[in-house]
């Protein structure tokens, strides 16, 4: 996506320290995206995110969808866009502690898609 500078998988949403992928305690499956806030706008993001998603359901904390944000902005925007999309299964909370998944869950798709995007 043209702004976005790099995304990294990994855990977030929990208290425990130190998740992974075979022992994530109570975090959940997270991507931290980094963009030029100059050519991409928050918003588009979380278009984008919510279009990928499709459609939000019940589960478990490792797979739920959230929304981690930064500060008060973002989490007006994104409580707005949730309201529209399907506020019952979308959680929005700030970001707290963020940790990077194991070497093998990053650019997962480039490694193993064959081409394909």
């Amino acid at each position: 996506m043209s702004g976005v500078k790099r995304c990294i998988v990994g855990y977030s949403g929990g208290n425990e320290a130190n998740p992974t992928y075979f022992d994530m305690k109570d975090h959940t499956e997270s991507l931290l995206i980094e963009y030029d806030a100059k050519s991409m706008s928050y918003e588009r993001i979380l278009d984008k995110w919510m279009q990928l998603v499709g459609t939000p359901y019940q589960t478990k904390t490792q797979y739920r969808t959230a929304a981690f944000v930064l500060n008060a902005q973002q989490e007006t925007i994104a409580k707005a866009a949730v309201r529209n999309w399907s506020p019952d299964f979308v959680d929005v909370e700030l970001a707290a502690r963020f940790y990077m998944a194991e070497a093998r869950h990053q650019d997962f798709l480039s490694r193993n898609s064959k081409g394909r995007r």
